[in-house]
């Protein structure tokens, strides 16, 4: 409805009401939020920004592929900018970091390394899906933004259904 009243950009702003409502819902029901007030809090500030500064500088340089290619400089520099970033977060998180915000040690569970790998490539597959189904369903039979998203209502249905009923 969205994309078809406004414009696709909109949809971006939809998560921005969802953080605020998730933030103010952490901070009354959660444990740790409640337990951290009459302390002080030990934020890995170090590990948040090099994770989200790598990330960030990871999907620029992929995002710029359609203008510069994949092996010219610019995407390069910003590639290796990537690697450092994530490296550096992984160095603050094994060795700097009082209270981490991914403890690797985690994955030295083979059942949860396993699932996550097999839940990355899920996730995938279904995005993956989800982009080319609706270029098919827009692009060549003509379908509206609109009937498109209904169109995918069924499937997400099921799809919180399951995850439900399988937890």
């Amino acid at each position: 409805m969205l994309t078809s009243a406004l414009s696709w950009r909109w949809v971006l702003f939809v998560n921005i009401p969802i953080g605020v409502a998730a933030i103010v819902a952490a901070a009354a029901w959660l444990p740790e939020s409640r337990a951290g007030r009459g302390t002080a809090a030990r934020l890995d500030v170090g590990g948040a920004v090099a994770v989200t500064a790598g990330l960030g500088v990871l999907i620029y340089a992929i995002i710029g592929t359609d203008t510069y290619p994949w092996g010219s400089a610019r995407t390069l520099s910003l590639l290796g900018a990537a690697v450092l970033l994530l490296a550096g977060f992984a160095i603050i998180e094994l060795r700097l970091a009082r209270t981490p915000l991914m403890p690797f040690g985690l994955f030295r569970s083979r059942s949860l390394s396993g699932a996550n790998i097999v839940m990355f490539l899920v996730g995938a597959a279904f995005f993956s899906m989800w982009y080319f189904l609706s270029l098919y369903l827009q692009n060549v039979l003509g379908d509206s933004a609109l009937k498109t998203g209904l169109a995918f209502l069924p499937m997400g249905v099921t799809i919180m259904i399951g995850a439900q009923a399988s937890s």
